[in-house]
């Protein structure tokens, strides 16, 4: 790729996008981890 092709602003854009829609995936998915985690806890030490 060319430089100017990485500075392209809707490349720019489109990365920005793309991480942040990643990072609020993983955050998703570990607090479902966590909360699935925590109710089997529960019912073991019943």
């Amino acid at each position: 790729m060319h430089r100017n092709d990485l500075m392209n602003p809707d490349l720019l854009s489109e990365i920005v996008l793309l991480g942040s829609a990643t990072l609020i995936f993983i955050t998703l998915v570990a607090i479902v981890v966590t909360a699935f985690s925590r109710v089997a806890a529960l019912y073991v030490r019943r």
